[in-house]
């Protein structure tokens, strides 16, 4: 039950779900919401759960709303967050907007290609870019319409749609040999309420000396907030193989703009890749450049001789201990003066047994990554 106060922020929903009861308020991006909860409207008040806006709308699930209680009531308290927590949320979300990206394009890339495949297999292997692909348990079926689609209808009652605009290469053995072999492949994805977005994916014949180009292009939704997305990443890939083991190179710098209500980023992200094994045993090192501009209202956010680095032998992490390979280095300067170091943390004392790149921006420390040095 829900109850408001002068001042307080009207509680828009209340459903009791199998998680607990789930509130939904109305939201302003960059103010911060405190849950109170009390056994009566007199009071006393208690501070429950705390939540900054990354959008125009909250929600928020209380696991024991009765079972503790024989009677709770809420409200909801709006503040403004200080403006280095606001700030550093921000840079944050910069921060690993590429890496984000990558993963969302590998992840439509696998999952466009395999519902293709699957709906070929299961016409008997003519080629199919349309129809409907649904889910019972492990078991697949499909069914001719929409005729300009194909919809995935998975199990969990998550719905994708993908339009598939350009398809070339080989799909006669899977998936994976489809994306890894040369291709030129265009798709939309659709999820309704969450993204809009169209990918691009083409890679030269050949395992090595070629430079695949990948793009993302359209809108998604995180956090209430409407994300527009134009980016683009290519760059030297090459993968050797004999009978003394393995060799991989990735090369690749993401550029483009990603823009929100307040908040554009103009992208600049390298990141060089190397593995080499033999037998059970492998060694790799990532280094990652960054020149990110990021506009937040009148203010201009550079990131300057920003670069981290890490290095893994047989799936552990090496060369930690200062001065070793890991690293991070560089600043964000806001209109010409610095404002966040990138610093690293390597174990021991305060860090324990983990590995930290850290943002330091004023008094206030940001982990970006962690990794356990044992």
């Amino acid at each position: 039950m829900s109850a408001r106060p002068a001042g307080s922020i009207e509680i828009t929903e209340a459903v009791l779900t199998p998680d607990g009861l789930q509130l939904r308020w109305s939201a302003t991006i960059g103010k911060s919401y405190a849950v109170q909860a009390g056994p009566s409207i007199q009071g006393p008040w208690t501070s429950i759960h705390e939540q900054l806006a990354e959008g125009t709308s909250l929600t928020w699930t209380d696991p024991a709303p009765t079972t503790q209680h024989s009677l709770r009531l809420y409200r909801v308290a709006e503040s403004d967050p200080s403006a280095t927590e606001s700030l550093a949320r921000s840079l944050q979300l910069a921060d690993a907007v590429p890496v984000r990206l990558g993963e969302l394009f590998v992840s439509h890339l696998d999952t466009c290609a395999s519902a293709i495949y699957l709906a070929s297999t299961l016409r008997g292997g003519a080629l199919t870019t349309n129809g409907t692909l649904s889910q019972s348990g492990i078991q697949w079926s499909y069914a001719a319409a929409p005729a300009d689609a194909l919809e995935i209808h998975f199990a969990t009652g998550t719905n994708l749609t993908y339009r598939t605009r350009q398809i070339a290469g080989d799909l006669s053995a899977n998936a994976s040999t489809f994306l890894n072999s040369g291709h030129n492949f265009e798709f939309e994805a659709v999820q309704t309420g969450v993204q809009d977005l169209r990918f691009t994916s083409r890679r030269p014949a050949g395992n090595c000396n070629i430079s695949p180009w990948g793009a993302v292009a359209g809108t998604l939704v995180v956090s209430n907030t409407v994300f527009t997305i134009d980016v683009q990443a290519t760059g030297p890939y090459c993968f050797e193989t004999d009978l003394s083991g393995y060799s991989l190179l990735q090369d690749y710098r993401t550029t483009g703009t990603v823009t929100a209500q307040g908040f554009r980023l103009t992208v600049d992200h390298r990141r060089r890749y190397e593995a080499v094994g033999s037998g059970p045993g492998d060694a790799t090192a990532e280094q990652v450049w960054m020149a990110h501009q990021l506009t937040l209202g009148n203010d201009t956010y550079l990131w300057t001789d920003v670069k981290r680095q890490k290095s893994f032998r047989h799936g552990k992490v090496s060369q930690w201990e200062p001065p070793g390979y890991w690293s991070a280095t560089g600043q964000i300067v806001k209109n010409g003066i610095p404002i966040a170091t990138y610093t690293y943390l390597p174990a021991g004392p305060p860090s324990d047994i983990y590995l930290r790149f850290l943002l330091r921006v004023g008094a206030q420390t940001i982990e970006l990554e962690r990794w356990a040095a044992y």
